[in-house]
């Protein structure tokens, strides 16, 4: 999706803030448009939401202390995370 948006065959990509930031690292010519608080802004439940660790089946230890540890994480933790995910991309 963000190569079409980079070749021009389409004008727009829209998703979540965390893979926007991503691809602005990567591709530095792109601008997030955030409709945050806006009229504009529209609202997703958290069922639309598509993000997941892999575990291997069976490993419930893991799975549940990664659960656990998630279930304990703000927003500004998350953001954390996603900021020095970013600094550290690989690009090119």
């Amino acid at each position: 999706m963000l190569m079409a948006l980079e070749t021009g065959t389409v004008d727009f990509v829209c998703t979540d803030m965390p893979t926007a930031q991503g691809a602005l690292a990567a591709y530095p010519d792109m601008t997030i448009l955030n409709f945050a608080g806006s009229g504009d802004d529209f609202t997703v439940s958290d069922s639309d939401v598509n993000i997941g660790i892999s575990v291997r089946k069976g490993n419930t230890v893991l799975k549940d202390a990664l659960n656990k540890v998630l279930l304990g994480m703000t927003t500004d933790d998350f953001n954390a995370i996603m900021a020095d995910a970013i600094a550290v991309q690989p690009i090119g």
